[in-house]
């Protein structure tokens, strides 16, 4: 019995050490990817693996015995309920993740990237047997990744995301992340999946978080409102400041600067609004030439 024991120890480190061997492995060639695309990467896809194989192996053999039970006419309702909880478990697991789980990092440069690749597959073909010593190499490759990245692009905060070929300004100043709309293009048309899938990255990509601590919007009409109200919960926006023009605001700027607000109380993200003082149109000093008096000849 104790060397049933120890040889059941024996396999599942063995286990462990190929699923930590695999996950390193997988995670050295999808950072470089991950990363250029301004995505982040979960500190729990380990045990969110080590969870998935046995899950989807219980799934499938449940699955094919309900098909057989059905093909040959045999009730087969108890298998039916362990189905349905086994889907249950996996909802209730994959409700329980967060978005504090991720960790981003800056794009890292195009040779690092191609680095990190090609001495990923180097490690685990110098030492496929050895599960420790290949793990441990990959560990330190991805820290001495990161690392550099964040050296390198230190001093480099300052970037343009292109968002129908006008730019909006990304800077890193000593408060945080700064995100400047222009008014040129707040008068563009977007929507919601652009500031999620374009945005949010763009700022991943230049900053290493996707954390705006202020969002300047400069005259936005009710397209760039509506637009902020729906992504506003999902953005990671700290403070939002919008600047009207001195004119009076259309109905439907009104109605979503008003949905805007709510949403922004809602997502405790700080809403400030002002609007831009009228400068009063000046006179034109003209220097006219005096009328020259032609003397009478009396």
């Amino acid at each position: 019995m104790l060397k049933l024991f120890k040889n059941l120890a024996r396999s599942g480190k063995e286990q462990l050490l190929l699923l930590a061997q695999v996950q390193l492995f997988i995670t050295a060639c999808s950072w470089p990817f991950l990363a250029s695309w301004g995505l982040g990467m979960s500190i729990a896809a380990p045990l969110g693996n080590l969870i998935f194989g046995p899950f989807l192996a219980t799934f499938l053999l449940l699955c094919s015995l309900v098909t057989i039970c059905q093909i040959i006419s045999i009730p087969h309702a108890p298998i039916i309920t362990l189905l349905e909880w086994c889907s249950q478990f996996w909802v209730w697991s994959v409700g329980q993740g967060s978005s504090s789980w991720l960790l981003y990092t800056t794009r890292p440069p195009f040779i690092l990237s191609i680095f990190v690749l090609v001495m990923a597959f180097l490690i685990v073909a110098q030492w496929p047997r050895e599960r420790m010593r290949c793990s441990l190499a990959l560990c330190i490759l991805l820290i001495t990744a990161s690392l550099t990245t964040h050296i390198v692009n230190r001093y480099h905060h300052n970037q343009k995301l292109i968002i129908r070929a006008t730019p909006i300004s990304i800077e890193q100043k000593q408060g945080g992340t700064e995100v400047t709309v222009s008014k040129q293009t707040a008068r563009m048309g977007v929507n919601k999946a652009t500031l999620i899938f374009n945005l949010q990255p763009a700022v991943v990509k230049a900053t290493g978080s996707p954390q705006i601590s202020n969002l300047i919007l400069e005259q936005p009409t009710s397209a760039w409102c509506k637009a902020l109200s729906q992504a506003v919960t999902q953005l990671k926006i700290k403070n939002l400041n919008v600047q009207l023009s001195y004119k009076k605001e259309s109905p439907a700027l009104a109605r979503q600067l008003t949905a805007l607000k709510s949403a922004c109380l809602a997502s405790d993200t700080k809403y400030a609004q002002k609007k831009k003082q009228r400068i009063p149109p000046t006179r034109r000093l003209t220097n006219k030439p005096a009328s020259k008096r032609i003397p009478k000849i009396i």
